[in-house]
This record gives structure tokens, C-alpha cells and sequence, in this order.
């Protein structure tokens, strides 16, 4: 449930991903309601789905409540320029001795202008894979007296604290390029904006973080909810309800009857983060559904 203060109509969306339902439900004009910039969001419910087939998985359903002071939520498909963009890659100016941090939009923005070249816009129109856009970068930095930073580098004195190639890090700071290297990165917290943990209880009634990442390599259940109300004024007031769908073959191997709880937390355009909540403890069979 969604509320924006001013007069519109029902709706609701169902995204093909299966990752968000979401649901508005709107009132004629009242009073606006003073809430702050930063979101702030509560617990409504957790659910286990389990479908029962080798062919579709199960998911993990949670809903939280939201109140956000200007009402700018949500990531569109188009957002990935910075500050969405997924990762930032490294660049080294020999001429100024400095590394910058940078995604991959601004270095081809760079390259582009400075060496007259169409890199740019041909990444965003789609033309070039981010692979291809990689492999120009490592061949047209030079020209500028640059060099992206890579696995090579961590054998310097200037780059050894970059992580080894071990995992990890394999699975979140590099990314290789087929015969030609392997390309240092970091990934940015603000592609996603709604942030998942897991914590599993253990001997002693403690509970330790079930990391995603380590176990399973670039599986993570942090994700992107989309812009709430596309096309009309976002600097009102808004508070409503997300539904945020897990799908996962491994939650019953994983967990059974384990005891479980989730930390949450979501994140605006403006990179205002919410608070974090916690979801009850719980475990799979008292919260399946059917």
C-alpha cells in the first residue's frame, strides 16, 4: 500500500522480474504530513513460498512499511550511470601520481572527449559490451598518460594493498578479461536499494551473518525496487508498503529448520539511507505459505 498525498488513481504493478510487487493506494487531498528526507521503514511480514518443482524456486516474501519526506524512491532500468552504477574501476594518471575511482560511464566519458573517439555513446546505446568497453579503456588510457589499475598491479608498492586473487575476492573485486588481463573493482553499495542480510542462529543462541557472496560467488539477495511514482512530482511526502520477493532453489538445503532473522535496509536517489530493522526470528516451516 502506497499513500501520496494528492488526488490520483489505483494502480498496481507486477514486475516480470519477480523480485517487487507493489501496491498504491491513494486518497483524495489532505494535509501533508511532515516526514524527514531520510526513509524510514518498519517491519509488516515475512512468508516462505515453497513451490515444490526442480523447475520454478522458492521465495522468500518480505513486506515492509515506508515514510520518505520527498518521496524520491526507487531506481529506474536506465539508472546505472553514476551514483548507481554497479562498480567502479581504478585509474592511475602517471602524470599527477594519483589514483581515481571511477565507473565505467565517466572513463569512457573521458577517453571519448579527450581522444575524439564515439566510446562513449556507443556503451550507452548498447553497441559495446561492457567487456568490449573494458578492453578500449585498457588500450586508449595510455594515450592520456593512464592506465586502469589490474591484478599486475598488487605487485607494486602503490597497489599491494589491493586483495589477492583468492576467494573472495575473486567473486567481488575482479572481473577477467579472456586472454588480454585481470581488472581490479569495487563494488558500489548504491546500485542496490534495498539491502538483504541474513544472520543464522548458532550454538548459544548467537547469531553469525550468512554471507551470500563468500558461499556462493555473485549471489546476493540485495536488490532494486523500482521508481514509485514514475512521471509525477516526487518532492511530496510518501508512505505506503514494498513487497520484496526472494527466489532461491537452496533456502530449504540451506536453512530448514534453522532459526533465521533478516537485517533490511533501503536507499533513496539521494543516497539517504533508512534505518536498519530486523525482521523477527524465524524459520522456514512457521512462516511457509501456501
Amino acid at each position: 500500500m502506497l499513500k501520496k498525498y494528492m488526488r490520483t488513481d489505483r494502480l498496481i504493478i507486477l514486475f516480470s522480474s519477480a523480485l517487487v510487487l507493489l501496491a498504491f493506494f491513494t486518497t483524495a487531498c489532505i494535509q501533508q504530513p511532515e516526514f524527514p528526507a531520510e526513509p524510514k521503514i518498519t517491519f509488516e511480514s515475512i512468508a516462505f513460498r515453497e513451490m515444490g518443482s526442480n523447475t520454478a524456486a522458492d521465495s522468500l516474501i518480505l513486506t515492509i512499511n515506508f515514510q520518505d519526506g520527498d518521496g524520491n524512491l526507487g531506481l529506474s532500468n536506465d539508472d546505472n550511470s553514476s551514483p548507481y552504477n554497479e562498480r567502479f574501476y581504478f585509474v592511475y594518471v602517471s602524470g599527477e601520481q594519483k589514483t581515481y575511482k571511477a565507473s565505467i560511464e565517466d572513463i569512457l566519458s573521458e577517453i571519448s572527449y579527450n581522444l575524439n573517439t564515439n566510446d562513449y555513446n556507443n556503451y550507452l546505446d548498447g553497441i559495446i559490451t561492457i567487456e568490449e568497453a573494458l578492453q578500449i579503456v585498457l588500450e586508449k588510457l595510455p594515450m592520456l598518460n593512464a592506465k586502469l589499475v589490474t591484478l599486475s598491479d598488487r605487485l607494486t608498492a602503490a597497489f599491494d594493498s589491493i586483495p589477492p586473487y583468492r576467494n573472495p575476492y575473486t567473486c567481488t573485486n575482479y572481473t577477467i578479461l579472456k586472454n588480454i588481463d585481470t581488472i581490479y573493482y569495487e563494488h558500489n553499495i548504491y546500485y542496490h536499494n534495498i539491502l538483504v542480510d541474513f544472520f543464522v542462529e548458532g550454538a548459544g543462541g548467537t547469531f553469525r551473518e550468512f554471507d551470500w557472496v563468500k558461499e556462493f560467488c555473485n549471489i546476493s539477495h540485495d536488490g532494486r525496487f523500482p521508481v514509485l511514482l514514475p512521471g509525477q512530482d516526487k518532492e511530496r511526502p510518501l508512505e505506503g508498503s514494498i513487497r520484496y520477493s526472494m527466489p532461491s532453489y537452496g533456502f530449504k538445503s540451506l536453512f530448514n529448520l534453522k532459526r533465521l532473522k533478516l537485517r533490511v535496509q533501503i536507499i533513496d536517489r539521494a543516497l539517504n539511507k533508512s534505518n536498519e530493522i530486523e525482521t523477527p526470528v524465524f524459520t522456514l516451516q512457521e512462516i511457509t505459505i501456501k
